[in-house]
């Protein structure tokens, strides 16, 4: 699981963090807000990648995480019929490589 956190465009971390089970994904979590003494009320949440609604990780997050919000898919692609069907957040990572492989 990676955390980004960023205020006001400025980034207050991002890092990634091994787990096994949702419990400690929670603490990595409440670990983070915690250290950057962080109020989850303010805070708006977009979580991307293999989780559903459904998962888990999901239903444990959203005990103490004010609405979080699956994201959705970078601005500037337009995306054909064939990804329809996929979740927004899934492929985050594979959907944004168009910004990072482009020469500036």
């Amino acid at each position: 699981m990676t955390i980004a956190i960023a205020r006001q465009g400025q980034l207050l971390i991002c890092n990634k963090f091994p787990y096994k089970t949702s419990a400690d994904m929670a603490y990595f979590v409440v670990f983070v807000l915690d250290s950057l003494q962080l109020k989850t009320a303010d805070l708006k949440t977009y979580l991307y990648g293999e989780i559903t609604a459904y998962s888990e990780e999901y239903q444990l997050i959203k005990k103490f995480l004010l609405s979080p919000h699956f994201g959705t898919y970078p601005a500037g692609l337009v995306f054909g019929e064939a990804f329809e069907n996929l979740p927004e957040h899934r492929y985050y990572t594979l959907f944004n490589m168009p910004f990072v492989t482009s020469n500036p």
